[in-house]
């Protein structure tokens, strides 16, 4: 994306966040960031981060991720790396983001998780849990 839309997205969500609480703002994006099939309870666990969420946080974490270019970081990466997508993400969909990831990491492991979104840690724990613990175990050797 170039710097100027780039920019241009970064003002865009700023303004949507100043415009909301924390909490009004996370809640209005558990829909987006969880997948359809997700249960109430992971729903209820999302919404209820926004809790802990302020507007400060919010608007440097999206400053922060709009500044930074991941594929520029993974070309100078030398480790493993495991990436793990839910099938459900609209937020950063596998199938155009996980091409670009593998360009430059070709070697990368990569793992989707079924019916899952943006938040495998929310939506499926011990799923995500088993497989960081396999991944590890497997590169420790």
């Amino acid at each position: 994306v170039e710097e100027s839309e780039r920019n241009r997205i970064l003002r865009t969500r700023l303004a949507q966040l100043h415009r909301r609480s924390p909490l009004d703002w996370a809640s209005d994006n558990v829909d987006m960031l969880l997948s359809g099939t997700a249960s109430s309870e992971s729903k209820l666990r999302a919404a209820a981060y926004g809790a802990d969420l302020t507007t400060a946080g919010i608007s440097e974490a999206v400053r922060m991720m709009s500044e930074s270019s991941l594929l520029r970081t993974l070309k100078r990466v030398h480790s493993p790396i495991f990436t793990i997508y839910g099938t459900d993400d609209t937020t950063t969909p596998p199938s155009s983001c996980l091409p670009q990831l593998l360009a430059v990491q070709p070697a990368m492991r990569t793992h989707l998780i079924e019916k899952c979104g943006h938040l495998p840690p929310l939506e499926k724990p011990l799923e995500l849990k088993r497989l960081i613990a396999g991944f590890i175990k497997e590169t420790s050797r």
